[in-house]
């Protein structure tokens, strides 16, 4: 009787521990699916906030209109006081508009050091070619150059040289200065749900679509981009077939400037090749001969 009792008791405590082990767990799996739930709906929410982002529901840009409408109020008198009082600052310290115009000034002079560095380098080769090729083959008695004079081969190389010359300058020029073409400011290209957008975040007035295969638009100029556009961080604008923004020309390469530039690439490699092939023969005579002299010098001192 006593082992009976003994096994029941066993019995006994063996369900006890299971039923506890079972409720311990169903705690942790509730607790487990109540935190399921809150990310659920944290998810949802800020599903509801990106798709109240992104749509394109014509209520929800009423809605951005609205809030536009009342924040511009606030917005224009902040402005007005921000101004004011950037103004009192300026006045009362005028080093400080010295210092933004020569941040301004010392950038501009940064970007325009490749241009400046293109004639430089032209007009050493320029001289170079001239004063030593061209000249000894034009003048009898022009010395310090081992050319024998030749009237008609001097005349037809300067002629073909700077014809090449004149043709890369006004191209380069040209690319520098023809602007390469932009968006036009007409309705047809401008966002109209956003043309009041001056003073308010672009973030908060742009809806973005994704895969909707709607015209494409720039978020910084506020206009729809056609083939081919790209907006110019550098410039600050979108250019029409934008191919690349150039160093070398301070400019954008785009719809309207990209002939000048292809065409003074191809003059330019014109007049290099022309160059080198042509005095090919004087850098030659003179390696020689600046060689004699060595030899001599060598000589004399030896005797």
């Amino acid at each position: 009787m006593t082992k009976n009792k003994n096994v029941e008791e066993k019995k006994k405590n063996m369900t006890d521990e299971e039923s506890n082990v079972i409720s311990m767990s169903e705690g942790k799996d509730s607790n487990d699916d109540k935190k399921k739930k809150k990310k659920k709906n944290k998810q949802k929410k800020g599903r509801k906030e990106e798709n109240i982002k992104y749509s394109s529901d014509k209520s929800i840009i009423n809605v951005t209109k609205g809030m536009k409408d009342n924040f511009k109020e606030d917005d224009d008198s902040t402005l007005d006081t921000s101004n004011n009082v950037m103004l009192e600052r300026t006045n009362n310290h005028p080093k400080v508009e010295r210092s933004f115009r020569l941040q301004n000034n010392k950038n501009k002079f940064v970007r325009l050091l490749p241009v400046f560095f293109i004639f430089i380098v032209l007009l050493g080769i320029y001289l170079i070619y001239i004063m030593y090729h061209c000249l000894p083959l034009i003048y009898k008695d022009y010395k310090k150059v081992y050319l024998k004079y030749d009237l008609k081969r001097g005349i037809i190389e300067m002629g073909v040289f700077h014809f090449c010359l004149i043709m890369y300058l006004i191209n380069y020029i040209l690319s520098i200065i023809v602007s390469p073409g932009s968006i036009p400011d007409t309705e047809e290209w401008s966002l109209n749900d956003f043309q009041e957008n001056n003073n308010i975040n672009m973030e908060n007035i742009l809806l973005e679509k994704k895969k909707s295969g709607e015209r494409r638009h720039c978020k910084w100029c506020c206009k729809y981009k056609p083939d081919r556009t790209h907006h110019c961080r550098v410039c600050k604008s979108c250019i029409l077939k934008m191919d690349h923004h150039c160093p070398w020309i301070y400019n954008c390469v785009g719809y309207n400037n990209h002939k000048y530039f292809m065409l003074s690439l191809i003059y330019c490699s014109i007049t290099t090749v022309f160059v080198s092939i042509t005095m090919f023969t004087s850098v030659r005579n003179a390696i020689k001969n600046g060689e004699v002299r060595k030899n001599k010098i060598r000589k004399i001192k030896i005797n």
